[in-house]
């Protein structure tokens, strides 16, 4: 699988590669996954594996969140 317009590798093992672009945060999980090639000049990464699901999730949504329940917390 081919993937373009990264700008970042956030974290990567056998069974979750999370890679970030402009303006979102891609996620792929699955089984044997290997980043085969990454070109962050580019913005190219080629992964192999069994890819089970693919989820794009806006930037800023899950810090939104995260925010507000901390300053909840910490009132």
């Amino acid at each position: 699988m081919s993937v373009t317009g990264i700008e970042y590798v956030e974290s990567f093992n056998s069974e979750l590669i999370v890679l970030k672009t402009a303006e979102e945060i891609l996620t792929i999980k699955g089984l044997e996954l290997n980043v085969n090639k990454l070109s962050l000049e580019d913005g190219n990464v080629i992964v192999n594996g069994t890819v089970d699901s693919i989820i794009y999730t806006k930037k800023g949504v899950l810090g939104a969140k995260g925010m507000g329940f901390l300053s909840k917390l910490f009132k």
